[in-house]
This record gives structure tokens, C-alpha cells and sequence, in this order.
């Protein structure tokens, strides 16, 4: 894993809608821009909550940086790679290697335990079974869920469920972690846990944190960068 490059670099990223589906080019008549001329530079290490009303594209955004969307038009470089011109083929790959996601849900496996819903990433990825086992433990005393190593995930709380999310994110050492309000089903204080053991992870390895949200609970954490969607892009038509 190399972070010579910044994470992510976008330049002139467009996305439009029309009646709800993705046109084959982004058309001016009819259409509506979710995204339009879209400039963004993420470096290595740096935290962003981004932030913008509902609808604004938020999460068309993270899909794109994440490489499950493709933009109509504009270039999206992640660790100097451009996976804007990657086929869907060649962005899975990427994505399994070099990408990691937290959504609203922590999507874990609630029959499996807390080892084997964090270690399915191995089998996609581009680590051994050795070492990322020594990672997966490594994560799991930082975070202070060692002892549920062999918990089955549906006796987790919501915030324990999470914090596993995070490790399975985290698993593969990805060069960036897309985050989409992964606060929204928790309460504050695991809300405050979940931002301090993402601060706290970063300290260990220097992964860019995109994360969007409407609010940030009041504690002592700041992002590297505040961002609204619409100031990174052109005037909408």
C-alpha cells in the first residue's frame, strides 16, 4: 500500500438524474444534476465530513469515489489510479483492495461471530490469512472488543456492532474509508465512541476518512476539513 499520492483527487466529476434513473450522458434539458463540475482533493491521513442537505449527493458521491458508480463525465483518481475509466470488473477488484466502507447499518452476519464476520474480507482482498488475522486482533484490542471475539454479532449492541463494521473496513489497510452516516442509528454516546475510534485508528494508519453527516455530537473532535457539497462544485443549472 503506497500513499505517495493524494487519496483522492476529482476533477469536473458530473452524475445527473432524470425521473429517477442515470442517463447515458449528462444532458442539460430535462435532467437534474445530482453532481455538476465537481472538484475535490482528499490527502493521505485527512479526515472530511462532508455535509449538504438531503439530496445534494452526498452518497452518489461516496458510490463514485468508491467506484460502484461511474460519473458521466469528469476524472476520479484514488491513490493515483484512475478508476473512472475502469470497467466494473476492474473497479471491484480495486475496490476490495484499496477502499473500505461503514454505512447506517453495520450489515454484519448475526449467526457468525465477531471473528468471522471481520475476517470475510480476506477473501476478497489482497492479504494473507495470516496476516490479516494478526491485523483483525491487532484492531480488536485497540477498540476493546477482543473479549467478544467469539460473540455471536445478534448479541452486540448497536455501537459493539459498528465498531466491528469499523475493523472489517479496515481489514484489507485500505488508502480510504467512506463512511455514510454511520452515526445515524446510534445514540451519543456511541456516537462519540465511534468518531474517537476512527480518530484513534487513524493514528496507527494513515487512511483518508471521508464521512458524511447532519450533525456531529458536541464533543472534543473536529474533522481535518468541513465540507458542503455544493461549495466543491459549479453554479447548478
Amino acid at each position: 500500500m503506497s500513499f505517495t499520492e493524494a487519496a483522492v483527487s476529482c476533477s469536473n466529476v458530473c452524475f445527473a438524474y432524470a425521473s429517477g434513473h442515470r442517463l447515458s450522458t449528462a444532458a442539460s434539458d430535462g435532467s437534474r444534476f445530482c453532481l455538476q463540475d465537481l472538484n475535490l482533493q482528499i490527502e493521505a491521513g485527512e479526515f472530511v465530513l462532508l455535509q449538504g442537505a438531503s439530496g445534494s449527493g452526498k452518497t452518489t458521491l461516496l458510490k463514485i469515489l468508491g467506484g460502484l458508480m461511474q460519473p458521466e463525465h469528469g476524472s476520479v483518481y484514488i491513490n493515483g489510479s484512475l478508476i473512472s475509466s475502469m470497467n466494473e470488473i476492474q473497479r471491484a477488484r480495486f475496490r476490495q483492495q484499496n477502499i473500505g466502507f461503514i454505512f447506517q447499518e453495520a450489515n454484519l452476519d448475526n449467526q457468525r461471530t465477531v471473528w468471522q464476520n471481520i475476517m470475510l474480507p480476506l477473501y476478497f482482498g489482497r492479504q494473507s490469512l495470516e496476516k490479516g488475522s494478526r491485523r483483525a486482533t491487532e484492531l480488536l484490542n485497540i477498540l476493546g472488543m477482543s473479549t467478544y471475539k467469539d460473540t455471536k454479532a445478534a448479541y452486540l449492541s448497536g455501537g459493539q456492532k459498528q465498531r466491528v463494521a469499523v475493523i472489517r473496513a479496515l481489514l484489507n489497510e485500505p488508502v480510504l474509508l467512506l463512511a455514510d452516516e454511520p452515526m445515524a442509528h446510534l445514540d451519543l454516546p456511541n456516537s462519540i465512541i465511534l468518531l474517537e475510534t476512527l480518530r484513534k485508528l487513524q493514528q496507527i494508519s494513515p487512511v483518508a476518512i471521508i464521512m458524511t453527516a447532519h450533525y456531529l455530537p458536541e464533543a472534543d473532535f473536529e474533522p481535518d476539513s468541513l465540507i458542503d457539497i455544493t461549495a466543491l462544485q459549479s453554479t447548478r443549472t
